[in-house]
């Protein structure tokens, strides 16, 4: 049935069927044309409630007392108290009106200013009447300061989120943030904007499911998430990652290794016939890593050079472990000790020097994570050692 047809069933304008719509006290099914406007279909469920709502209405019920027995069949006995009291009330200024207007034979009030100074007599004056458009403007008033807060609500994660890709972006040397890596910070920091959005959807909707204490409770776990929310935005967001030869030993200013002594006197500077392969990897938040390797070759005279340089430095700092695995001779800092592979230092706190005779090559390694992420160091050739 169309809103025409319901104007006539019911005796009540397109206007105020309108108004009790917005005012959530039915929900009739309706489409809606490119220019916004909605297009009702009413049944014969709908008709009774209007014709219930006008009757109610017509008892001096406001809006809002309807809506709360529609949201609460047991506030209708609060309700009906309020209502009486209020009807009360105006009897009694009735009868106070027409005690004055009986005094007006007696004082042969004629003129207008007599009339008014006569009915201004009484001690009590009569309340003015409260218009449905005073009820409108407070309920819209409060769904402009709701609707404010839910915005900022909403929108404060997606401006943190920006800021940490942002700020990251220009913090780094070389910053390369893995789509995968930014999905997965999007859908953690997201969370409450993406709630708040699914909320606003279904209140427009005005779907049946969607109860009044469901939605406060989404809201008030999207407010105890926030702080979660923002420090993931912060933390979970600074990665890089870069293979350029140019960007050797030029760490993220945030690394650790850049208070590293050992690793700063391990990795030397870019030298010997050809260019080094270089690999670094960092990520800073929940389980910081970092993963740095470099490999050349050098002439047999810069590597027997190299070779006592850096067998003189893990001297210098303490035990290390010393062992042959395929072709290389491998030095690895002692924390465990008794490591015989390359492998068995997966997981843990790596710096490394390897040197292969035959071939002049060279790797300096240096690795951590809390996160049990595999090093890079281990998808290089270690011989067949590396696969027992």
């Amino acid at each position: 049935m169309k809103i025409k047809q319901v104007c006539e069933a019911t005796g009540l304008t397109d206007r105020a069927i309108r108004y009790y719509i917005e005012e959530g006290l039915l929900s009739p099914a309706y489409t809606e044309n490119y220019m916004g406007r909605r297009a009702y279909d009413f049944t014969e469920e709908d008709v009774a409630g209007l014709n219930h709502v006008a009757t109610l209405r017509k008892f001096g019920f406001t809006v809002e007392e309807i809506r709360r027995i529609l949201n609460d069949p047991q506030e209708s006995i609060a309700v009906l108290a309020e209502v009486r009291a209020r009807k009360e009330e105006t009897l009694r200024q009735e009868g106070e009106n027409l005690d004055a207007l009986s005094r007006l034979e007696a004082e042969k009030a004629y003129t207008v200013a007599e009339l008014a100074l006569a009915l201004a007599k009484p001690v009590q004056a009569a309340k003015m009447p409260r218009e449905d458009w005073l009820e409108a403007g407070r309920r819209w008033t409060i769904r402009l300061v709701r609707g404010a807060l839910l915005c900022v609500l909403a929108m404060l994660p997606v401006i943190m989120l920006l800021r940490g890709v942002i700020v990251g972006s220009h913090a780094f040397h070389y910053p390369v943030i893995r789509v995968l890596a930014l999905l997965r910070t999007a859908a953690i920091v997201l969370l409450p904007t993406m709630t708040i959005g699914l909320l606003c959807v279904l209140k427009r909707r005005r779907q049946h499911g969607c109860r009044s204490w469901a939605t406060k409770a989404a809201l008030v776990l999207c407010v105890l998430y926030l702080p979660v929310s923002l420090v993931a935005s912060r933390w979970l967001v600074d990665e890089s990652e870069t293979s350029s030869v140019m960007a050797y030993r030029r760490l993220d200013t945030q690394c650790e290794l850049n208070n590293d002594v050992f690793f700063q006197e391990l990795f030397p500077a870019v030298r010997g016939t050809k260019q080094p392969v270089y690999h670094y990897y960092y990520e800073r938040g929940l389980f910081p890593t970092y993963d740095v390797t470099a490999e050349w070759r050098l002439p047999p005279e810069e590597l027997a050079a190299e070779v006592t340089r850096v067998t003189q430095l893990f001297s210098r700092y303490g035990d290390y472990d010393c062992f042959e695995q395929g072709g290389f001779t491998c030095l690895t800092r002692s924390w465990h000790g008794g490591v015989q592979t390359m492998a068995e230092k997966c997981g843990d706190s790596v710096m490394a020097f390897a040197h292969n005779e035959q071939t002049g090559q060279v790797r300096y390694i240096a690795y951590y994570s809390d996160a049990g992420l595999e090093p890079y160091y281990l998808t290089l050739e270690w011989g067949e050692e590396e696969l027992q």
